[in-house]
Formats: structure tokens, sequence, C-alpha cells
């Protein structure tokens, strides 16, 4: 993979000798080592149970208790160690590095609006939140009068959009998407991951995302790594 600048790397992410065992021994995650720039997408692809979402996962302190994460991950200048300071990189979700999992479902409460579901995490009077998550809608391409809308009432890729405007909300510098479009039709998929791309540019953000499509991987992505059983076996910038 190219050589970042200084900047690129203190603006960005960059996890060092990454592995991750579960409490047997058995590896699912090899020594892997990435970069992914600031204002790139880094796309991390993979078939099946390649642990491509478990590296992922682990980049922003995710891993399974049942698991052993070693290695480290630098964001903002700042360097984490996977073993001893997993509360501290948690503490970076939100404003250093946030999670758009595979499902909406999974990050959306099904009995609150969705207008205060972009805004929970954030302080301050009612009128100014509901302010905010209109704003945050409109920036996802959707009407802001679905702020009162539940989950239940939209469409897959509505709630994909809705949960990328929480995902906004805290302002993130890296933002890892698992599988954004799995379960969305292929028109949508790309809409999907235009508007990562569009908000990528505008919020001065770093995009990684993890896919088994390397078609979406050639059009969407600028540098990619590809692995095989917890290996990284070929990367490099997506037009090489």
């Amino acid at each position: 993979m190219s050589t970042a600048t200084t900047r690129e790397i203190r603006e960005g992410l960059v996890a060092s000798h990454v592995s991750v065992t579960d409490r047997t021994g058995v590896v699912i995650v090899d020594d892997v080592s990435v970069s992914a720039r600031s204002g790139r997408t880094l796309v991390i692809v993979g078939e099946s149970g390649a642990g491509k979402s478990m590296l992922a996962r682990t980049l922003c302190a995710l891993t399974p208790s049942a698991l052993v994460a070693s290695g480290t991950v630098s964001l903002g200048g700042e360097t984490f160690d996977l073993a001893a300071d997993q509360a501290r990189l948690k503490k970076q979700r939100g404003g250093g590095i946030v999670w758009l999992p595979q499902d909406p479902f999974t990050s959306l409460a099904p009995t609150l609006p969705c207008g205060e579901q972009i805004t929970a995490a954030r302080t301050g009077r009612r009128s100014e939140r509901a302010q905010r998550a209109r704003a945050l809608l409109a920036d996802v391409g959707l009407d802001a009068r679905l702020a009162r809308s539940y989950p239940h009432e939209l469409s897959g890729g509505m709630r994909q959009r809705v949960a990328i405007a929480a995902a906004l909300d805290s302002e993130p510098r890296v933002l890892i998407a698992d599988e954004p479009t799995t379960a969305l039709d292929v028109t949508t998929q790309r809409d999907i991951l235009t508007l990562l791309t569009r908000l990528r540019d505008e919020h001065a953000m770093t995009l990684v995302l993890v896919t088994h499509d390397l078609a979406l991987a050639r059009q969407f992505g600028d540098d990619v790594i590809v692995m095989k059983d917890g290996q990284i076996v070929e990367e490099g910038p997506v037009n090489e």
C-alpha cells in the first residue's frame, strides 16, 4: 500500500500487528497491519469467515469478550495497545471512531422515533436536539418529517440512512461500515455507498468499508486489503 503522509496518518487510522484469538488459541485474525488514510476509503474484502469483520470490530474496541486481541491502533495521533488499553480505546467511539453495523435494526431501538435516536448521545435542549436531527436527516437525503417515524415504518435503505445520520451526530474522524448494504437491492446499495463517499468528503472523515463484493470495492474504494483465513493476501490502491 502506498505510503501515507504524516498528516494522513495522524488524521486517519493505523493498525499494527493486530491478532485475535479465542481462549483456546485458535487464530481468527493473524498479525494484520493496515493504514486507513484520511479522506480515503479503505476496503477490507474477503469471503465469509476470512476475518474481515472481526478485524474491523477490533479496530474500534468491539472485540467479543470471549476473544483476546493484541497489537496497536493509532487514532488521532494517539496509540492504543489492544491488550492493555481497551477501556481507553472504547472512549474513542463516537467522536474518534464510529461503527456502522450491517443491520441498522441492531443499532436502532424499535420503540423510539428516529429523530430521538439520531441525537441520543447529545445533551442540550430538546428543541436543539430536534433541529440537529432534522439537519442530519437532510444530510443523508431524507425528509426531516421522518424524525417522527419509527424504524419499522421505513424501508431498509431509509433505516440505513437513519443509522448513518446517528453515526454522524458525534462528528467522527473515522467511520467503519461493516457490510452496510448486504440486505439491500443493487440500486439501493450503490445509493448508500455513494452517500457514504460524499459524507466522507464533506465531513473530512476516513471511511473503512467491509464487504465481500469485489465490484463494490473497485467502484467505491481507494485502497483495498484482501483477507483469507485471517491474513492479508493482497493489498494496495484499488486502481493498481
